[in-house]
């Protein structure tokens, strides 16, 4: 399904109250489901909550459709490199419990304290009912939006495939398995249009990255970031501090970095568009 709408973004940020980022670019959503048909669970990981986001479970406790995940310990549906979130509420918005800073980085610089601190605040915090959609597993890689240029209906951002020279330093280009990054909007809604689909809303985003808790990061409310869980750069009076030397990383190698529906690297790496304009947040959805 396909849906017009105006220019918005949003961020595969570190949390839903702080942001840190790298570049542009997207992942795509539907409503309907993608091909093959269901898939049957086999997995017995022991703690996979089948039933806490949706996913019905058997009498023996297995998950009926989709599969237990390692990282998440949640039931995931996921067919043909989307995962499945399904119909209800979630929570949505900066959460004032777990969401600012505080002083985890105390020498973290322009990152919120508060959720009205925010310079785009996400308040008021509350819940909201969404239908269920499919939403890409990974960040669309670079190989992938290749292949809607080389069929001529797509274009190349800037700087796609070229060295170039950011005043400080030669720049090469990533390899085709890191995000497709540096792309606007219009190049983002052509590309999910022609993979037959579309941008997910904020709501859908958010929902998809955190799940229905309200916890502060994909993987939860702790630990905090570090290298192996997101590519990540805070801003302190010392300097960049966080992962910026590795440049862009490829899709799902931080398989730690997973949400609650198996959505990967949801947190940092690179921002992404969602397919509402920028307004009031208390509007959305």
């Amino acid at each position: 399904m396909l849906i017009d709408a105006m220019k918005g973004s949003v961020m595969r940020a570190l949390s839903f109250g702080a942001f840190a980022v790298v570049a542009s670019l997207l992942a795509c959503t539907s409503e309907m489901p993608p091909s093959p048909g269901p898939l049957v669970c086999t997995s017995e990981i022991e703690g996979c909550g089948c039933g806490d986001l949706g996913c019905s479970c058997a009498d023996d406790g297995q998950c009926k459709q989709g599969a237990c995940n390692e990282h998440s310990h949640t039931c995931v549906l996921e067919q043909a490199g989307m995962v499945f979130v399904p119909a209800g509420e979630f929570l949505m918005g900066c959460n004032p419990d777990v969401d600012p800073l505080g002083d985890a980085y105390p020498d973290a610089a322009n990152v919120p304290r508060t959720c009205e601190a925010e310079s785009r605040p996400a308040v008021p915090y509350r819940k909201v009912d969404l239908h269920g959609f499919w939403i890409d597993r990974t960040e669309v890689t670079k190989a992938e939006y290749r292949k809607c240029i080389d069929a001529d209906v797509c274009t190349p951002p800037l700087e796609w495939d070229m060295e170039y020279d950011d005043g400080t330093q030669t720049l090469v280009p990533t390899p085709d398995d890191r995000p497709a990054g540096g792309l606007t909007w219009n190049q983002a809604t052509t590309f999910c249009e022609w993979v037959g689909k579309r941008l997910p809303t904020e709501a859908e985003w958010e929902k998809a990255a955190r799940g229905t808790d309200g916890r502060k990061y994909p993987w939860g409310d702790s630990p905090e970031p570090d290298c192996g869980l997101a590519i990540h750069i805070w801003d302190s009076p010392e300097g960049s501090v966080g992962c910026s030397e590795t440049r862009l990383a490829a899709v799902g190698s931080l398989p730690a970095n997973t949400s609650p529906f198996g959505a990967v690297d949801m947190a940092g790496n690179v921002e992404e568009w969602t397919l509402d304009a920028l307004g009031s947040y208390a509007d959305l959805p």
